[in-house]
């Protein structure tokens, strides 16, 4: 790449060239390749997925929307689990309803046959299909359609990419599930964090936990067994930290609460794994969550469900990725009761990718609170990524550089 980009520039040294990326972590990567100086410049989005949607009719599904070209790496293999893991709670009573845009007949004919095998449903089709391509107004106006959208994309492949669907779907303030640990989880990721942080002060907190408070299962060298943690918890990929403790019969969500020391370095993430258990010790559920650091110096904070039955809570630590050490600090523990609590705001970022069907369920279940956060964050969304902003970008420097070379002549 770097020797078809130097050839490429050898060429025009008549001309001054500007490169540009769609993401601050495509532009860093670009960056190493010591070509020339890349800038990062928004992806934009038409004013068409800003225009408000048709009012919905009273028993209306859920529109959960796979959307754009149906592309191997994103996805869409994964459709039969999720009708399947959707069917008795939401598509067969019609409750929701999956749309997927595609014309490919091998991804269609699954998702027939399945509907087909799991027998009596109600009179929504529980599979929709729309046509691709559309044109621009008609396919803006199937965005603004959606009530969730579902982006089950490979998550190395999209680690640095921009996603055009992503953006419409929040300019048009369509609540979303992404693959955690990247670009696209970034764009929301903020504003789920502002949410959570208000839960800390919140009257339904039943038990604050400090972490030094608790026994530890540590990695390290000579704090093998059981031990109180110190002044940061170091985390390591393959040596997790683990952490044990009693859960009040109250409790619906725990919500965790750290501040990230080091290091800062692009792709490293946090893995916490919290495993449930009753009082005789069975296990009950098991889910985990990926965080990143917070801009500046602000806790991160990460929301788990409490099953009603379960009385013990352990959670591992790790390094979700990277071999790096991290280290954090300042863990408390949140105990939340009734009702159980949204786990986020404008979307949810899956750990791994079977954990999307189940984040899809929490947004269905919390609908109208996602709903409500997306559309305050979509304004914001689609003046970041406004066309005319950009262009107006492109044309400053074009005027900037034409001034210097009149001067200069």
């Amino acid at each position: 790449m770097r020797r078809i980009f130097r050839e490429a520039l050898q060429r025009i040294p008549q001309y001054r060239v500007y490169l540009y990326c769609t993401t601050d972590q495509l532009t860093a990567q670009y960056q190493r390749l010591d070509v020339a100086t890349f800038h990062t410049l928004p992806y934009p989005v038409h004013p068409f997925f800003r225009e408000k949607p048709l009012p919905q009719r009273p028993g209306h599904p859920a529109r959960i929307a796979c959307l754009g070209h149906s592309r191997r790496e994103k996805g869409y293999r994964q459709l039969p689990a999720v009708v399947r893991s959707l069917w008795a709670d939401y598509l067969k009573t019609g409750r929701a309803q999956l749309l997927l845009q595609t014309r490919r007949r091998d991804l269609r004919r699954p998702l027939d046959t399945i509907v087909a095998d799991l027998g009596m449903h109600s009179a929504t089709p529980p599979v929709t299909y729309a046509e691709f391509p559309l044109a621009l107004d008609r396919y803006a106006a199937l965005v603004r359609s959606a009530d969730l959208g579902l982006l089950l994309y490979d998550s190395a492949r999209y680690y640095a990419r921009c996603s055009g669907v992503l953006l419409e779907m929040l300019s048009a303030g369509v609540p979303v599930v992404v693959p955690a640990g990247g670009w696209l989880s970034e764009q929301f990721a903020e504003e789920n964090q502002r949410y959570l942080e208000s839960l800390v002060s919140s009257s339904d907190v039943v038990q604050r936990l400090s972490a030094r408070a608790l026994a530890w299962a540590l990695p390290v060298e000579g704090m093998k067994n059981s031990s109180h943690l110190g002044e940061a918890l170091v985390l390591e990929r393959d040596l997790p930290a683990i952490c044990e403790f009693t859960l009040p019969a109250a409790v619906r969500s725990l919500l965790l609460r750290f501040r990230w020391c080091e290091p800062r370095s692009a792709g490293t993430y946090v893995r916490m794994t919290l495993d449930q258990f009753d009082a005789k010790g069975a296990a009950i559920a098991k889910f985990g969550m990926i965080e990143g650091p917070r801009a500046g110096d602000g806790h991160v904070h990460t929301l788990f469900r409490i099953d009603e039955r379960a009385s013990v809570a352990r959670i591992a630590w790790s390094n979700a990725w990277a071999q790096d050490r991290i280290s954090l600090d300042s863990i408390e523990f949140f105990l939340l009761g009734a009702p159980s609590h949204p786990a986020g705001a404008v979307g949810l970022a899956a750990a791994e990718a079977d954990d999307s069907v189940v984040l899809a369920h929490e947004i269905l279940e919390h609908l109208d609170h996602y709903t409500a956060r997306a559309a305050a964050f979509a304004t914001r969304c689609a003046e970041h990524h406004n066309a005319d902003q950009i262009i107006a970008v492109l044309i400053g420097v074009a005027g900037a550089d034409l001034q210097r070379s009149q001067l200069a002549g």
